[in-house]
């Protein structure tokens, strides 16, 4: 899974967190200075299909940047 993030991740999307917090459910924070940046790589995600039930929150914005969860079940 690291190994497909690592290609689709936009340049400006920093990664803050990833955790297996159940046996098979994926939660990854990232932060970005632009919405559209992260609402890119939740798509990427989506597509690539490395998670199931992706489920995400709006992005909260503090300071100059903008956070996300994503949450899902590896296949």
């Amino acid at each position: 899974m690291l190994n497909k993030i690592m290609f689709i991740i936009p340049q400006k999307v920093q990664l803050i967190s990833i955790e297996n917090t159940q046996s098979n459910h994926i939660v990854i924070v990232a932060v970005a200075e632009q919405y559209e940046q992260l609402a890119y790589f939740l798509a990427a995600i989506k597509a690539d299909g490395m998670l199931e039930n992706v489920q995400s929150t709006p992005g909260t914005k503090s300071d100059s940047l903008v956070q996300i969860t994503i949450e899902g079940d590896l296949k």
